[in-house]
């Protein structure tokens, strides 16, 4: 599966009782981005060790659009790894960093499955809209702008504007009911925006 470059685009290991033993092989196979986008490994062996690994291989990949690890030795810690590689809500920049194109089993909000049309850049921009409204329900987004430069947040307006209930495209997943309106949102950060423009004109005069 390694050797050369490898033109699969679906394989299937499923119950043959695998288990790496602490082996890199699958991971890293993932890791190097191959054209494979179906990768079934159900009822096998595999642990939380290996789904770290998985999960690490995901931030790299853009390729795999279907992970099967359905009835292996996972606990909820490694669901939660590879989640975590599909959407990681811990920043802004974590959410537009993580993978936007592998479904992972039947266990994923946002990248919904493996005969989806989604497109990536739509996924991406559903994830940052989702954070942003979790935030803005408490009206906490301004407390996360310090680590967003001044010149990122007419990007991330336009995401907003890309994602809001008008904009949403054959090809994007449909909002939840729990995203709050986007002018909520573009209130919110552009106050804050009017405040990080004073500030930074201030330092330019300096």
């Amino acid at each position: 599966m390694t050797a050369g470059k490898s033109m699969l685009t679906h394989i299937d290991f499923s119950r043959n009782a695998i288990s790496t033993g602490e082996s890199t092989f699958i991971s890293d196979f993932l890791e190097s981005n191959p054209i494979l986008e179906f990768l079934r490994l159900w009822r096998n062996r595999f642990v939380d060790e290996d789904a770290n690994l998985f999960a690490k291989a995901l931030k790299r990949n853009t390729n795999l659009k279907f992970l099967d690890l359905d009835e292996n030795d996972l606990t909820d810690a490694g669901w939660d790894m590879l989640h975590k590689a599909e959407f990681d809500p811990t920043s802004l920049n974590s959410a537009s960093d993580s993978n936007h194109t592998c479904h992972v089993s039947c266990h994923s909000k946002f990248n919904e499955g493996p005969d989806d049309s989604y497109h990536s850049v739509a996924v991406r921009q559903k994830k940052i809209y989702s954070l942003l409204s979790l935030r803005n329900r408490k009206w906490s987004n301004v407390q996360y702008f310090d680590d967003i430069p001044v010149e990122l947040l007419p990007d991330m307006l336009s995401s907003i504007q890309q994602y809001s209930e008008y904009h949403c495209g054959e090809n994007a997943p449909e909002q939840d009911d729990e995203d709050t309106n986007a002018f909520s949102i573009v209130f919110e950060v552009m106050r804050r925006w009017d405040e990080s423009i004073s500030v930074y004109e201030a330092l330019s005069n300096c």
